[in-house]
């Protein structure tokens, strides 16, 4: 008689979302530490485009900086959402919320 083995294997996957990890504090939101992407701490990431805040995972894992450049205003939260908008072709941009930051002033 053949004997047949059988093998189980458990596989336990825990998955906590990005907000979880880098929003418990007591202040509501805090940066994650090092680098966060392209070589690039939350400040310097940030710093260079503020329209990054606009992506989910950026904006939970460098939370209090995004909350630091917020600008206040409702659709136009952290400024630009494209980058390198140009105020001189604000009325030629299909689509006014893309630069909202920059072409504010135009219109």
């Amino acid at each position: 008689m053949d004997t047949l083995t059988v093998t189980v294997v458990t596989v336990l996957c825990i998955f906590i979302s990005s907000s979880e990890v880098y929003s418990q504090n007591a202040g509501g939101c805090i940066d994650a530490s090092g680098i966060v992407q392209d070589g690039q701490t939350c400040v310097q990431l940030i710093t260079s485009f503020s329209g990054i805040c606009y992506d989910t995972i950026i904006n939970n894992m460098c939370c209090q900086t995004c909350n630091n450049n917020g600008t206040g205003i409702q659709g136009c939260e952290f400024g630009d959402h494209a980058q390198n908008c140009n105020v001189n072709l604000c009325s030629q941009y299909p689509d006014p919320t893309l630069c909202c930051g920059t072409c504010k002033a135009s219109q």
